[in-house]
């Protein structure tokens, strides 16, 4: 694989391990586990597309940028120089590795709160 690919295709595990560990945390905060997969699968379909295209209305240039998902699908970008109005590989990464852990610390909060 070139130099180019490599880091896409690393990004790629790394993206792929955060949006498992997403999962998990969704999963221990709606302890249903049908509701969590769905929840999983229309985040980046329906809710980011929507807060962005609400943002965009109220005038907020730019808002897909600070969305966690797609700040977190620049890790599996074959770009090298992101364009001026996202995150860098690097930093679309940590920013979505930061939301997921926001996501998993709440959702094990809840679980050791809750009765069994």
């Amino acid at each position: 694989p070139s130099t180019v690919v490599m880091p896409a295709l690393m990004g790629t595990v790394v993206f792929s391990v955060l949006v498992a560990l997403f999962g998990y945390g969704l999963g221990m905060m709606v302890r249903n586990q049908p509701t969590a997969i769905a929840l999983l699968l229309l985040w980046p379909l329906l809710v980011e597309g929507l807060i962005a295209g609400l943002l965009t209305v109220a005038g907020i240039d730019n808002a897909f940028r600070w969305l966690p998902y797609g700040a977190g699908l620049q890790l599996a970008s074959p770009e090298s120089v992101p364009p001026p109005d996202a995150f860098s590989r690097l930093g679309g990464g940590v920013y979505f590795a930061v939301f997921v852990a926001l996501i998993a610390g709440i959702g094990a909060f809840i679980t050791s709160q809750r009765d069994a």
